[in-house]
């Protein structure tokens, strides 16, 4: 009896000493926990830890040395919702359609947020707290993926002994803090809430070269800096709660950013600066032997966010499905990482684009096909802040260089940037005879991807809004002639023979041809006989074609009452995807855009009587004709 009461001593003694937090040395899990803490906007050059000597993230520094840290992580937008779309779908957003940001659009039943193949196995999986997923299946995602998301979920509710995965975004890093909220707020939330240890002062920067170095854009570039110190400072503090929780030598931590940082120039542009983010991966000795690279290593292994879902997956023990695009970077099913990974840039908020980029890691070759609108378009979102203000101040003023004028400029049809040896991307190597073979290669890849994935994003938006399942209508060759398509896209209106077979392609029996036809057209300066090919279409039966052929004829200063018609038709309708369109076209109309103020003023009325179901669209739509007003200096912008 007394043998058989020592053996039950010892094996609740053995139990509790394995729960978390109890006293003794701590037994690893069967399985790891695994933590993610996402900082908001932000690029490895502004990181201590990647080189920076202005900023102060001791934290994210210490997890690099004591981890692995990688150069060539890119997210596949420059924009939060669809990098998380993709991030929890595990499959590229142009196969899905929910490449324009805060869209609206339904992906089919079978694709669960990858966190439900955790909870298969027996995680708890929380999320503190941002759900922007970009989909009609958001809810559905949410349910599937999450034990708890909210602003208080975490691993402190899970039951004991059960394996976590853990999310936490840092929202202390966000554009709303580098840049869009009021100075006053920034002053009293960020920089008020930093000691004096953290804080970074303007005297000390260096401004990059993209930047006019001035009093006031050391000020804007301090006040980015000291929301990134601030995002490491909440970070340290929710690391300290793992340590006293007993549960820091059996997590595996995970740090990163959702996208590029949030400066002109970067967030919300085709560039390195938009897609390349910080990405760190730190282990405790437990589970050391699950990473390929030696503590305090650099790798260079080419990583996408569509491998975060099976890379997370298989070091959990779940199933990776077939259907994800992405590989596993870790655990079990870990496979070598491809040649290239790709990106691209669509509608976000109220602004138009729509690029395509393709990377080794140190190479980036984008193809912009809207290369008439510049790299910081006008946007709501971003025009309230004071730096962007100072950099159109400065460019009114003739302050700034020819590098510092490109953010304010047409972009090239195509760049070509070595991200390693140029990180801030001042020298376009796309015409260079040393890269011809370099330049041939990434552009087939790219066009072979677009094909291969088949792009539904070439579609105008308002026709991607109206299918019922983006995904699948893709595949259908017949309605949806993407190869035709994608050729008219490629011409460059600038070169006479290209001109000539974007004029015929106007008059193919194809929509999408002509659509695409009448958007490559209107990306360069016209000639007679484009601006009579362009008149010819104003009434095609597509309003797509229509739309884009009428701004092509205002931008370049042709004068058509029957285009200005038409464009202010179709603002004032009610279709809001078409409508949006119209006033798109509207704000890059030139000298003609005055002459809408009529239709831009009605436009806002009519809004506040009837915004619409849709918010986002609502919001889109509002902001366009608030920004072109506010550049004719007929309205003020406000946060």
């Amino acid at each position: 009896m007394t043998r058989f009461i020592v053996f039950l001593f010892l094996l609740v003694s053995c139990s509790l000493a394995a729960q978390d937090g109890a006293a003794g040395p701590r037994v690893p899990e069967e399985r790891p926990h695994i933590l993610w803490l996402t900082m908001e906007d932000t690029s490895p050059q502004f990181i201590g830890a990647y080189g920076n000597p202005y900023v102060h993230t001791p934290n994210i520094d210490r997890l690099a040395r004591e981890g692995v840290r990688f150069t060539r992580a890119f997210a596949p937008a420059p924009v939060c919702a669809i990098a998380r779309n993709a991030m929890i779908t595990g499959v590229n957003p142009d196969k899905l359609g929910t490449g324009n940001h805060r869209s609206n659009y339904p992906i089919p039943d079978f694709i669960r947020g990858f966190p439900a193949y955790l909870r298969d196995v027996g995680y708890y999986t929380t999320n503190n707290a941002k759900t922007d997923y970009n989909t009609s299946r958001a809810k559905a995602l949410i349910a599937a993926s999450w034990d708890e998301s909210s602003n208080k979920a975490g691993w402190w509710d899970r039951a004991p002994g059960q394996p976590f995965f853990s999310v936490f975004n840092f929202n202390e890093s966000h554009q709303s803090r580098t840049m869009t909220h009021p100075r006053a707020w920034y002053e009293e939330h960020v920089l008020g809430q930093l000691p004096d240890s953290l804080v970074t002062r303007a005297g000390e920067l260096e401004v990059p070269p993209v930047y006019r170095s001035s009093p006031e854009m050391r000020e804007h570039l301090a006040r980015l800096y000291n929301s990134i110190n601030y995002a490491d400072l909440k970070m340290g503090q929710l690391l300290d709660r793992l340590e006293a929780d007993g549960l820091r030598d059996s997590t595996i931590i995970f740090v990163y950013a959702d996208h590029g940082e949030a400066m002109p120039g970067g967030k919300a542009t085709a560039s390195g600066l938009g897609y390349r983010v910080p990405f760190l991966v730190w282990f405790p000795e437990a589970y050391r032997h699950l990473s390929p690279w030696e503590t305090g290593s650099v790798s260079q292994e080419l990583l996408s966010f569509l491998d975060l879902g099976p890379t997370v997956v298989s070091l959990g023990g779940g199933e990776v499905p077939d259907y994800m695009d992405g590989r596993a970077v870790l655990g079990p099913h870990r496979t070598p990482a491809p040649e290239y990974i790709y990106a691209g840039r669509n509608r976000l908020d109220e602004t138009p684009d729509l690029a395509r980029s393709v990377t080794d890691g140190r190479y980036l070759y984008t193809r912009n096909f809207l290369p008439r609108f510049p790299p910081q378009k006008p946007q709501k979102y971003a025009d309230v802040s004071d730096i962007v203000r100072t950099i159109r101040a400065d460019g009114r003023a003739d302050r700034l260089d020819s590098l510092q004028r490109r953010i304010l400029s047409p972009q090239p049809r195509k760049t070509l940037y070595d991200l390693e040896a140029d990180p801030w991307e001042l020298h376009n190597l796309a015409d260079s005879p040393a890269h011809a073979d370099r330049v041939k290669r990434m552009r087939r890849a790219l066009e072979d991807h677009i094909l291969a994935v088949r792009d539904v994003h070439f579609l105008p938006e308002v026709a991607l809004a109206g299918l019922e399942m983006p995904y699948t209508w893709r595949l259908d060759t017949l309605a949806y002639p993407l190869a035709a398509g994608l050729s008219t896209a490629l011409l460059d209106p600038a070169r006479p023979a290209a001109a000539e077979q974007l004029r015929r392609d106007l008059m193919s029996r194809e929509p999408l041809v002509r659509y695409r036809a009448a958007v490559a057209l209107g990306q360069d300066s016209l000639s007679p006989p484009t601006a009579a090919a362009l008149r010819a279409v104003l009434d095609d039966p597509h309003p797509s074609v229509a739309i884009a052929a009428a701004g092509g004829l205002l931008r370049y200063g042709v004068p058509d009452e029957g285009a200005a018609e038409l464009l202010g038709h179709y603002a004032l309708g009610k279709e809001p995807y078409r409508a949006l369109s119209a006033l798109q076209e509207i704000q890059y109309a030139g000298a003609a855009r005055r002459s809408f103020l009529p239709v831009l003023r009605e436009k806002l009325r009519q809004l506040e009587d009837d915004p619409g179901e849709d918010e986002n669209l609502a919001y889109n739509l509002r902001s366009s004709v608030e920004t072109t007003l506010f550049l004719l200096g007929e309205g003020e912008l406000s946060y």
